[in-house]
């Protein structure tokens, strides 16, 4: 039996065992989204690492579907040499009522707010502002290998860039990504 408790309890909480509270849904999806999309060598051997290990945290759908990504992306040649990191834009973090859409007791839809940058040789080719709509749903899975009880099931339609004004503040949704 896994429980999920807010990590304030000056409060107090009060929620069925059985209930996984939104904010739990988004920290898991940030954690291994941010992780599997962390390329700090090189995206042709960090990006396949990542899938491999994070398989635990991923639906056997969802691991399929990145596994043929980093095939197509490799033979492109978009990885080789290609650095990435992805952070939480400052701001855009877990909020109540907006990040995350509960579709059922078991799935949830997560709505990552996220700057990228990657680089390739140390010379910066991208930097943009996207937000990416996440699927997280629950799993009866092996508790040794993925204590949360939750696994990604990829993106629920693609992810949007987002627009920026000049103080750096997110605002409408644009294209594709």
């Amino acid at each position: 039996l896994t429980v999920y408790y807010p990590p304030d309890l000056r409060g107090g909480t009060s929620q069925s065992a059985w209930e996984i509270p939104p904010n739990n849904a988004y920290q898991f999806g940030w954690y291994v989204w941010q992780r599997l999309n962390r390329w700090p060598n090189n995206g042709e051997a960090d990006y396949k690492r990542n899938i491999h290990a994070l398989r635990p945290y991923m639906t056997p759908s969802c691991h399929r579907s990145l596994e043929q990504e980093y095939e197509q992306r490799r033979r492109r040649g978009e990885l080789d040499g290609r650095t990435r990191g992805m952070y939480e834009i400052p701001g855009r973090g877990y909020r109540p009522g907006e990040s995350v859409e509960i579709l059922s007791d078991d799935s949830w839809l997560v709505k990552l707010d996220l700057g990228v940058e990657e680089h390739y040789a140390g010379t910066p080719v991208r930097e943009f502002y996207a937000r990416y709509p996440l699927r997280v749903v629950r799993a009866n899975v092996d508790a040794d290998n993925n204590p949360w009880g939750l696994q990604i099931d990829c993106l629920e339609g693609e992810a949007r860039r987002l627009v920026t004004d000049p103080e750096g503040q997110s605002s409408a949704e644009e294209e594709a990504e």
